[in-house]
This record gives C-alpha cells, structure tokens and sequence, in this order.
C-alpha cells in the first residue's frame, strides 16, 4: 500500500552517529486507525475539555462521522464503559500486525486480558480482543482508511519532520538504563495527530530480542496546523520531558505490577483522597494510577539531576509538586537518594522498590 511504503521510507534512524540506542520515529497506521474510533466513541475524545482549536483531528472526525456506528466503534465505547481505556487499546495496536490483516503477533499480557473481560476471565478477554482486532480491520476497508492516510501523506510527513527537527539527544537514554539498572531493546517515539492535544502513552511491547519501548503522544503545542504555524510538535524541551516520562513508565509500571507490591500500594489508597479531583482532571482516575505518575515523575526529576540538567529538575518538581499536586513527590524523594547512595546494595530500581513504598506507609493525611 501507498501510506505503508510511506511510512517504511520515513522512519527515521537516528543510529549513524554510532549511538547504541537509536531513537526511531514512526507514523503508525494501527494507532491512528483506533485513534480514529477513539474520537468517533461517545465517551472517547468527545468527552474530552474543548480548550482548543484542532482542524486535522476535527477534520478526520468529521471525515468518518457516517461510521460513527461501526461494530468497532460500539467496541470502543463498552471498552471504555468498563474501565479499559485509551492506553490498553494502544497497548493492542502494538501488539498486532498492520491493520487491515491485523492479528495478534505478540504475547498479551494476562492482565489485560483481564481487564478486557467483563468477567475478569483471561480466555473471555482474549476472545474479546481477537473480535475487537476483527472489527477494527473491517473499520479500516470499510471507512477506507487508507484512503485518507494516502490523501494525507503531506501533512504525515510533515509532522514527522517536525518531530525529527525536534528530536531530542538519545544521551538520556544511557542514563536512564543505568538509572534504574535496566535495558530496554529499542525505544520509538509515534506522534499520532488523531491524538488529543497533550495525550500521551508510553506502552511496551515483548519482542524475541527484547523490550520495546515506545512514547504515543498528539500534539503537544497549540497550532492551527499549518506550515504556517507548525503541526503540534514544535517543542524540542517538550519531546525530550514527554520521552523521558513515557519511556520512563516501561521501567516503572512493571515492578509496581507485582503482586507484593501491589498489595502495599493497595494499603496505601486512602491516601488518594486528599489529592483525587486534583489527579482526576489530569485524567488519572484511581489511586494506583496516581502513584504509579508519582514514581515515575520522581525518576524524571532523578534523571535530570543525573544528566547535571539541575536547573531542569527544580522545574520539574515546582510544577509537579507545587502545580499539580503530586505531593508525595518530597518524600520520595528524600527516600530515593538511598537507592542512589548504595547502589552496590541495590543493583537495580526494581530491588528498591519494596523499600521505597514504604515511604507511604508513614504519610499521615489525617488532617489533611
């Protein structure tokens, strides 16, 4: 196909210069296809604030409206009715071949099986998927999807030069591994302007050669998408925070999925009270999800300390503590600097993790 062929000729290597962990950037026609559903769904992107002006986004949306109908659509929206929402949709579209012969090709998680099941039932999830993978596909031949990514071509590749002027140093990347004392095979960031403005998804994938780490942002500057003013990702300082936060949740979500730290972080939901319509207007709906963004803004700051960026990470925690009231941010804080110090001790982040979560257990909110 035309869009395909584009999208082989326009990923970017950054790997000439001899790094050892290149930066890819792609355009990805499964994302854009369940973005596409995600804005058509009652309660997707139509439930979203409208504090701005996007015409490619609104474009599409008005472009498939006469299919706002589809099976794979009415999917989307009982998805999200239960709880399995954008980011676990994303994680599918990474997880399958090109729409629209989409299968699965790499392993689900049991999890996610789980969560796509109204009974909690791994097989029922599974199933529930392949059907949603099916659906998908007929929305892409159907809704001719591929028509409007080939018509599009123009804008596409202009988003990803736009991204590649704005690529940022891969020297981040080498400083989070030893960071947290893990190595991921390959990291790829996928700009996807059927996103919404600001939105971002930091999925991994488990290949044969390892790890694959990916950041699924929209765009994340306020445009009239134009080349007159830009498509959305004119801000190097932005792509390289929102790169190292979104790659950063593949080193952080898994050791905070383990079933003993779970069980600590499950004590520790009354703690959400305090900060819950705060976290819920950032989109972060219970207490597992706002902890899980604590730690890993935690790691944001550590790192920037790490690459000598001082000034950076006094930003970051003003506007993370101080604007958006990730308050356990100090604490943890303090707690991490021992991981840091005895390293000897502690080999790597997911080691230090039992020992970390115990900050929250001596939090008292009572008077909050």
């Amino acid at each position: 196909m035309k869009f395909a062929a584009l999208l082989t000729a326009l990923l970017i290597n950054l790997g000439s210069n001899s790094e050892p962990k290149p930066i890819h950037i792609e355009i990805n026609q499964n994302v854009e296809s369940i973005g596409i559903c995600f804005g058509l769904a009652k309660n997707g992107f139509s439930s979203f604030p409208k504090d701005y002006y996007e015409p490619f986004r609104t474009q599409a949306q008005q472009h498939f409206y006469s299919y706002k109908d589809h099976q794979a659509v009415k999917m989307v929206e009982g998805f999200v009715k239960q709880g399995f929402w954008l980011d676990k949709l994303m994680y599918i579209a990474l997880h399958t071949s090109p729409v629209p012969q989409a299968e699965i090709v790499h392993e689900l998680d049991s999890t996610l099986l789980r969560a796509a099941s109204k009974n909690k039932d791994v097989e029922e999830g599974k199933e529930t998927i392949e059907q949603f993978i099916q659906a998908l596909n007929d929305f892409y031949k159907q809704a001719h999807v591929d028509e409007f990514l080939e018509t599009n071509q123009r804008y596409y590749q202009e988003v990803l030069q736009e991204v590649e002027a704005n690529l940022p140093s891969s020297d981040f990347i080498p400083t989070m591994e030893q960071y947290y004392g893990t190595e991921q095979h390959s990291y790829t960031l996928i700009p996807s302007p059927m996103m919404y403005r600001s939105a971002a998804i930091g999925p991994r994938v488990k290949t044969s050669e390892g790890f694959a780490v990916f950041n699924i942002f929209g765009p994340i500057v306020l445009t009239n998408d134009s080349s007159e003013f830009g498509y959305g990702y004119n801000d190097a300082q932005k792509i390289h925070e929102l790169s190292v936060h979104e790659f950063g949740h593949s080193f952080v979500n898994p050791t905070l999925a383990t079933p003993e730290n779970k069980e600590v972080i499950d004590q520790n939901k009354h703690l959400f009270q305090p900060i819950q319509e705060e976290m819920k207007r950032q989109g972060y709906r219970n207490w597992n999800q706002c902890l899980t963004e604590h730690i890993v803004r935690l790691g944001e700051i550590r790192i920037a300390y790490a690459m000598n960026a001082d000034e950076t990470a006094e930003r970051l925690r003003q506007d993370y503590v101080e604007e958006r009231k990730f308050i356990y941010i100090p604490p943890l804080e303090e707690n991490i600097k021992v991981y840091e110090e005895h390293r000897s001790q502690y080999a790597n982040f997911e080691q230090y993790v039992p020992v970390l979560l115990k900050v929250f257990n001596e939090i008292d909110v009572s008077e909050e």
